[in-house]
């Protein structure tokens, strides 16, 4: 290939192969350093604040026993806390560190299913997240 590509280049061909691939490595690189760049200069939050809103009420739900967890990319917990329960709010902190992103954020009570809901990149920048949690099953 190298043989064949050097006589491309000797003729005056241009290998299009290769310059797409050098573009789009390029382009993925551009943006990894772009990211590291924003989160140098403006890291993320190492607590969310919010509040759950129980849609659905059962006899069975109490905030008493709910949880809010704080989810990375593989599903590890940042962090955890419980919910209030006069009210339904909650603050969960966790270690920040660089390249610690929380991707979701888990809803638990007992006798309840789990709930999960994605954070997005604004409500993250922010910290404060109102969930909707439905007491099924």
């Amino acid at each position: 290939k190298i043989k064949r590509d050097s006589s491309r280049a000797e003729n005056g061909q241009k290998n299009h192969t290769l310059i797409v691939s050098i573009i789009g490595q390029g382009l993925i690189m551009a943006a990894i350093l772009f990211a590291w760049a924003e989160q140098a200069v403006y890291p993320f939050p190492s607590e969310i604040t919010g509040r759950v809103d129980v849609v659905n009420v059962s006899s069975q739900f109490s905030y008493s026993n709910a949880r809010v967890h704080v989810l990375d990319y593989r599903d590890r917990e940042l962090g955890s806390s419980f919910i209030d329960t006069t009210n339904g709010n909650f603050a969960v902190y966790w270690e920040a560190g660089f390249g610690v992103r929380p991707r979701k954020i888990r809803v638990t009570a007992a006798g309840c299913k789990e709930q999960v809901q994605p954070i997005s990149h604004d409500k993250l920048r922010k910290g404060v997240i109102n969930v909707q949690f439905s007491c099924g099953g």
